[in-house]
């Protein structure tokens, strides 16, 4: 006779507070009904908050959603991770630490309260934001944001539906086109922009929109990650900053980063392939910075020429994915995005007026015209 199986050992509770906040209620109407899990890679994906947050779903106890159908109306809580953030700042003074710790969260919501006034509707919706009580054995508040929910961000939507075409790609690439616009109109640079961060809501037909400002910073203000050689996530930065040259003007260190991002989500879109990745394939170690697990032998002036003609193989390479009667203006705008040159990064003619801006208004246009072509191709 076999021995009765041993059953599976529980999973342990974590003592972290941000952890263990199911049941409670927040802002007096949603109730906390999930917890998201982070990915194994501890990356920022999907709705699961940063690197010193927890996600969570939440229920509005009164009030339903309008499809009556998916019952209560719902939304995504950020709870910032205040332990976690203590303890991985652990070689800094306790003091030092919590006021890190406070000026991110306080920036964070400084810039979406400047959103929500300006009423940028390509940026996500803020709901309400506040501190929950210590929990008991804890002497630290649990600051928090409620947010409107999407379907699911921009990778996890990509990968698990079989319904993207052109229209869709074009229409988010539009609208997250928008959103740069919105927030370089109002002199914030997002810095971490990725698929991550743009998330999806198609079902409410309010399309996509910019999310996660942990990275974002002001012309005027420095955010938490302002003097960091790379802002955001090291895969997606532009070679200036894997190669630690930090522009003096804001147009080019920030706007010009973000354009930079805008380009590689077009390229990922249609291709999959990220120019980190390409260059990571094709460039030799000596001229691969230190963050791209080269050598860092060489420096942005030295390196430049040989990313600008790996980047043009890239291109060529890549545009094979795209649909052909959009290929050679989809392969301009990736050449004008995501130019290795940040001083020639963004709109030609834009570059050569005064104050040499970028242009992110003719990326607008363009993106918003491949739209409605890709309209008129779906029907033929």
């Amino acid at each position: 006779m076999n021995a009765p199986a041993t059953p599976a050992p529980a999973a342990p509770v974590s003592t972290n507070p941000a952890e263990n906040l199911l049941g409670q209620v927040i802002a007096e109407e949603w109730k906390v009904v999930s917890k998201i899990d982070k990915p194994d890679d501890g990356a920022n994906q999907d709705l699961s908050g940063g690197f010193f947050s927890v996600g969570y779903f939440v229920e509005h106890l009164h009030k339903m959603d309008s499809d009556k159908k998916k019952g209560p109306l719902k939304a995504f809580l950020k709870v910032i991770d205040v332990q976690k953030a203590i303890e991985l700042y652990g070689n800094l003074p306790l003091m030092e630490r919590l006021r890190l710790v406070s000026h991110g969260h306080t920036f964070e919501c400084d810039i979406l309260d400047i959103c929500h006034n300006a009423k940028l509707d390509r940026i996500v919706k803020v709901i309400a934001k506040g501190d929950l009580p210590p929990p008991a054995g804890s002497m630290f508040e649990l600051p928090y944001i409620l947010f409107e929910i999407a379907e699911g961000d921009l990778r996890k939507i990509a990968s698990r539906s079989n319904k993207i075409d052109d229209v869709w790609r074009f229409s988010v690439l539009h609208d997250v086109a928008v959103g740069i616009q919105q927030l370089h109109g109002q002199a914030i640079a997002h810095q971490d922009l990725k698929p991550s961060n743009v998330l999806v809501f198609d079902e409410r037909k309010q399309g996509a929109k910019i999310a996660d400002f942990g990275c974002s910073t002001t012309m005027n203000r420095a955010g938490i990650r302002e003097g960091q050689p790379i802002p955001g996530d090291a895969l997606y930065a532009p070679p200036e900053q894997a190669l630690g040259v930090r522009p003096e003007q804001w147009v080019d260190r920030c706007e010009a980063a973000d354009l930079y991002h805008l380009g590689s989500l077009a390229a990922f879109m249609f291709s999959n392939v990220l120019p980190t990745i390409y260059y990571l394939e094709k460039l030799p170690a000596d001229v691969l910075p230190k963050r791209w697990n080269g050598n860092g032998r060489c420096d942005y002036k030295t390196a430049l020429p040989l990313f600008q003609a790996t980047f043009t193989e890239y291109v060529e390479q890549i545009s094979q994915d795209f649909p052909d009667w959009a290929r050679d203006r989809l392969a301009e705008i990736i050449i004008n995005a995501c130019n290795p040159d940040y001083t020639e990064r963004g709109d030609p003619s834009s570059r050569a007026r005064t104050g040499r801006p970028i242009g992110i208004e003719t990326f607008v246009s363009r993106f918003n015209r491949l739209a409605k072509d890709a309209e008129v191709e779906a029907n033929k």
